[in-house]
């Protein structure tokens, strides 16, 4: 995968059992888009977005099972003035979701601009 996340490319993140109160009549709460830590999403790459849901199914469900995902692409990403950034661990396709090039944390008013983006995907 390049280090550089293309704005057509699609980012998806895990909708767990410990953040899916952040999701109410299929709304997504900005809450659900800030975390301290950087907002850790999957890259689409080569995969279906089945094959990614399921890839964060096996991932989560041990400890914290996958109910659903949400996805929205980089280009939304950036439209709300926020920084995807190639983050590949153990898994090639992690990528995270930054305020800006010097901050982490997604601030309240960018959060509410990537809830308005994304989609919700159901498994």
């Amino acid at each position: 995968m390049r280090d550089y996340i293309e704005d057509y490319e699609e980012l998806f993140r895990a909708v767990t059992e410990s953040v899916s109160e952040l999701i109410v009549d299929g709304i997504v709460s900005p809450a659900f888009f800030i975390d301290e830590g950087g907002l850790s999403v999957d890259r689409k790459g080569d995969r279906t977005p089945e094959q990614v849901v399921a890839s964060l199914e096996r991932r989560f469900r041990k400890y914290n099972p996958c109910k659903n995902a949400v996805v929205l692409t980089a280009r939304q990403c950036r439209d709300a003035d926020t920084y995807p950034i190639a983050k590949p661990t153990n898994n090639q396709y992690h990528a995270e979701i930054h305020d800006s090039k010097d901050i982490i944390e997604i601030s309240t008013l960018k959060a509410m601009q990537l809830a308005d983006f994304c989609k919700i995907i159901c498994v």
